[in-house]
């Protein structure tokens, strides 16, 4: 550059250039990948906190995205918020089933409690069979049960 090469100071401007300017649309890059997934994808901007955190933690994922100057960062973007959704689902789905169980039990225990609080004779009504009130001794002999069973139809005029 020192000699007027004019080819070596055109190289190392263009070179510092792109030092300058490589950041710039690296960052472009990634916001037009992470605009294309909003768009295509609405859990994306609905998890956007979840997304970032997922980045934080594991700093691989950041790789991926940068893969083939952000070619795939808009799939990145929508498996992360996919994923995120469907943990979030399951999760409410696992606490609406204890829920649920709960509610369920919580009832038994209620009812067992009213039960309990009934009188005996209401809560074994049914379980056994009782004679009727106006019963008459069964007879001891064949013969005592057929001249009862006349007496009865000359009561009644039948005989």
């Amino acid at each position: 550059m020192r000699s007027g090469d004019l080819e070596a100071m055109e190289s190392y401007v263009e070179e510092l250039a792109n030092q300058k300017v490589a950041p710039i649309q690296s960052t472009m890059a990634l916001r037009e990948a992470y605009e294309s997934a909003e768009q295509q994808e609405p859990l994306v901007r609905q998890h956007a906190e979840a997304v970032g955190a997922a980045f934080r933690q594991n700093p691989e994922l950041v790789g991926l995205l940068a893969t083939e100057n952000y070619r795939y960062a808009p799939l990145v973007f929508r498996a992360l918020a996919r994923d995120i959704e469907l943990t979030r689902a399951q999760e409410m789905l696992a606490a609406a089933e204890t829920s649920k169980a709960e509610a369920v039990q919580k009832a038994l225990s209620a009812y067992k409690a009213k039960v309990m609080g009934l009188p005996s004779t209401t809560t074994q009504a049914g379980t056994t069979l009782s004679a009727p009130t106006t019963a008459r001794p069964a007879p001891a002999t064949f013969e005592e049960a057929r001249a009862r069973t006349i007496e009865q139809l000359r009561g009644m005029g039948l005989v």
